[in-house]
């Protein structure tokens, strides 16, 4: 409860969510708050999203609690020895707990996803398919868990029949019926996108310490290599499932599919660890088959610990954990958007300011506030319209490192044409 405010969490997509839903239950037409498009989520926003930011906030939190129900009913099916650490430690993975607090998509997706997944595997394969469906509607990566799915879903003989043929029908068709506001809004364009890529520093980041956090991927590489070097141990394993058996191999099978399928998008468009969260329970179900139970259950601890203790970013290590110092950013940059407020209702000139990723932070949180109009928040500026601005005798400010941003999408400098830093009170992070 205590990280369920302030704000709408510290990603700006999250934000945008909140400005888009805004303007759907204001007008009553879809609005993508980014393309290609989120729209189960986007519409689910719109009908909460006036109560404020702690209720969206509380509507993910109680998504996540129904994903980690099914991932319990899903290891219990599998016949897991160790049903309840591995679900405490799959709530508490850093990557779930910092999301279940924020107004994003992926535990709503996650919710479906493993509702889906435990239906594959119930046999209830019309349910999996509408699950499935919905969490496409979410975010449409979540097609790719289709495969892994289909794989869990094959009969003893291993030929599909009409069952999985209706399953996969079931899928697309709600899936898409999901896009249908998306393309009649949009067109075909809003399926196509394209985004810079990060630092490769980063893009390791995120897909180590910003997923599983400093404990739980140092635990986690300790433990592989161990596994890797010393071999089986006589606790093996806790998955009772005897991987010779046609049931064991796909379920390997499946689960290092959907890795690979996850891992293989999250290279393309690395900007965020939050994109490999459906590839977390095929992880934890394959090292749960492949550690001895003694290492899946120091690896459990491990994660269960890790959103609490030591965090790390590119400033050094934090005695508190990832949620703390999520927490703690939440707060420092609410308060300089705040300032930056401030400046900007004592401005009178005609300024520009470019906002870069604060806007939607900005524009949310000051959505009460008044400011001449002659002041104008924007997103990024290429050339042309800021030699416009510049020749109508406006001032062009940038906020903290948004003049880099900036120069990386539209490939110029605006401090050389003479923007100067926004003069806000507080400095951000």
């Amino acid at each position: 409860m205590p990280f369920l405010s302030p704000g709408y969490g510290n990603d700006g997509d999250a934000w945008r969510v909140a400005d888009a839903a805004l303007q759907m239950a204001e007008t009553g037409s879809y609005t993508a708050s980014r393309l290609p498009g989120y729209p189960l989520y986007e519409i689910v926003a719109a009908s909460i999203v006036r109560f404020g930011s702690f209720v969206l906030n509380a509507f993910s939190a109680l998504m996540g609690v129904i994903a980690v129900l099914f991932f319990a009913l899903t290891l219990r099916k599998l016949k897991c020895r160790d049903t309840f650490p591995a679900t405490i430690a799959f709530a508490l993975t850093p990557v779930i707990y910092i999301n279940n607090v924020s107004s994003m998509d992926f535990m709503l997706g996650l919710a479906f996803g493993m509702i889906a997944l435990y239906f594959t595997l119930r046999g209830r394969l019309l349910w999996a398919g509408v699950m499935l469906g919905m969490a496409i509607g979410s975010r449409m990566t979540w097609g790719a868990m289709l495969l892994p799915l289909l794989i869990l879903s094959l009969p003893e003989s291993g030929r599909p029949d009409k069952k999985q043929s209706a399953f996969v029908l079931i899928t697309l068709g709600v899936g898409t019926l999901w896009f249908i506001p998306v393309w009649l809004q949009y067109e075909w364009g809003s399926f196509w996108f394209a985004d810079m890529y990060p630092p490769l520093v980063y893009v390791f980041y995120q897909s180590t310490a910003g997923f599983w956090g400093s404990i739980g991927i140092v635990v986690l590489s300790l433990l592989t290599i161990l596994r890797l070097f010393r071999g089986p141990t006589p606790d093996w394993s806790s998955l009772l499932i005897d991987l010779s058996t046609t049931k064991g191999r796909r379920l390997l099978i499946a689960s290092i599919l959907g890795i690979a399928l996850y891992l293989i998008a999250f290279i393309r468009l690395p900007h965020d660890a939050s994109y490999l969260i459906p590839a977390l329970p095929f992880v934890l179900i394959l090292l749960a088959l492949w550690f001895s139970r003694r290492q899946f259950l120091v690896l459990c601890t491990a994660l269960s610990l890790s959103p609490f203790l030591l965090a790390l970013d590119n400033h050094g290590v934090y005695l508190p954990g990832p949620i703390f110092f999520d927490h703690s950013e939440r707060t420092s940059q609410i308060a300089y958007v705040e300032a930056v407020l401030d400046v900007a209702e004592e401005m009178n000139e005609s300024s520009l300011i470019v906002a870069g990723n604060w806007l939607y932070k900005i524009i949310g949180t000051g959505r009460e506030r008044k400011w001449s109009r002659s002041v104008e928040f924007v997103y990024l500026l290429d050339s042309a319209e800021a030699h416009g601005y510049l020749a109508r005798g406006w001032t062009i400010y940038f906020l903290p490192k948004q003049e880099l941003y900036n120069a990386d999408v539209y490939g110029f400098s605006l401090p050389e044409l003479g923007a100067i830093p926004f003069p806000s009170d507080s400095s951000s992070n």
